[in-house]
């Protein structure tokens, strides 16, 4: 009896981590599009580097059982907000909303080159989980890194010995 119950738990036990295992095996390799939840800090538009002292940010909030979804972000110069569609690897955009603060030149130019952008159906590739481009006739148009997480340090005095 006790044999048969041991074996039934390393069986038990074997599931367990080969569900967990694929589970992670599936997270890895996971299209762009899964990782569109997060906000991500925009590096580069049309292939200029982006003002620092303004650094441009998007957010989508993506529904996956539909494929679509609303962005939401800075320019550099105005906030900005759209629904998108992903299909088969592309995005594309509606009509931008956005405010309508006036910028100094740099930060107009920089907004105006973002949106003419995201007007544009374009192709969506993942460089692992920290990188997003953006394609548009085969060229990377837009291109954007996952925004650092930062954690504040546990106190010395709540550290396990």
């Amino acid at each position: 009896m006790f044999n048969n119950t041991l074996i039934a738990s390393k069986q038990a036990l074997n599931a367990v981590v080969i569900l967990f295992a694929s589970f992670i095996i599936s997270a890895c390799s996971s299209a762009p599009e899964k990782q569109l939840k997060e906000r991500w800090i925009i590096t580069s538009i049309a292939g200029q580097a982006v003002l620092k002292q303004h650094t441009p940010w998007v957010e989508f909030d993506t529904n996956f059982d539909t494929q679509e979804g609303h962005i939401k972000g800075h320019s550099g110069c105005n906030r900005f907000f759209a629904r998108y569609k992903l299909k088969e690897g592309e995005i594309a955009f509606s009509p931008i909303g956005s405010t309508r603060k006036a910028c100094p030149g740099p930060e107009m130019k920089q907004e105006s080159a973002l949106f003419k952008l995201l007007t544009t159906t374009m192709t969506l590739q993942s460089e692992g989980d920290i990188q997003l481009s953006f394609f548009y006739n085969e060229q990377a148009v837009l291109e954007l890194e996952k925004e650092p997480i930062f954690t504040t340090p546990e106190p010395e005095e709540h550290k396990a010995d």
